[in-house]
């Protein structure tokens, strides 16, 4: 099987039904699989169409090289989409914390009042993802979101000089 098969088999392996149980849990192992595979065919096709470049065209019709031209471009589009769907299936992995526990802060904003942003922040959640289960630690009223006394993560001197008198962490 070349690298057009490896690409379908990836594709039928995350549909919905296989990337999503019952339960709702995503199958991170699923997503984290599928990577290496995307990146062996993106580079497989890059390869072919070196290949495929490299060729003499002294000895062929104008209109056989015209159409190995077009087949050439049309080879590095489809890898670089290829390389575009790895690079989200490896985010969607980390998103879902094929790597570990992970915790989002999620702001709910009320689009009556118009701002910047979207709207004021009405309410909250902290959500837990481990392995591809979401979990909502925390929820509630914006009014509870505190200034906190202290940072979450001292980022270093260079970060707090350019960026301290902002007041990031608050």
């Amino acid at each position: 099987a070349g690298p057009l098969q490896a690409v379908v088999d990836v594709k039928l392996s995350l549909t919905p039904q296989h990337l999503r149980g019952n339960d709702g849990i995503i199958n991170v192992s699923a997503l984290s699989s599928a990577i290496p595979t995307l990146r062996a065919a993106a580079t497989e096709i890059s390869a072919s169409n070196d290949r495929l470049n490299r060729l003499p065209d002294t000895a062929m019709l104008s209109s056989v090289v015209h159409e190995r031209n077009k087949l050439v471009a049309s080879g590095t589009t489809l890898a670089a989409a290829i390389n575009s769907a790895a690079d989200a299936t490896q985010a969607s992995a980390q998103r879902f914390a094929a790597d570990g526990t992970r915790r989002f802060s999620v702001a709910v904003q009320d689009s009556a009042t118009s701002r910047g942003t979207g709207g004021v922040i009405g309410a909250y959640l902290i959500v837990r993802v481990s392995d591809g289960a979401f979990t909502i630690e925390r929820s509630g009223p914006a009014g509870e979101l505190k200034n906190s006394v202290k940072d979450a993560a001292d980022l270093g001197a260079d970060y707090a000089a350019t960026w301290g008198k902002f007041k990031p962490s608050s």
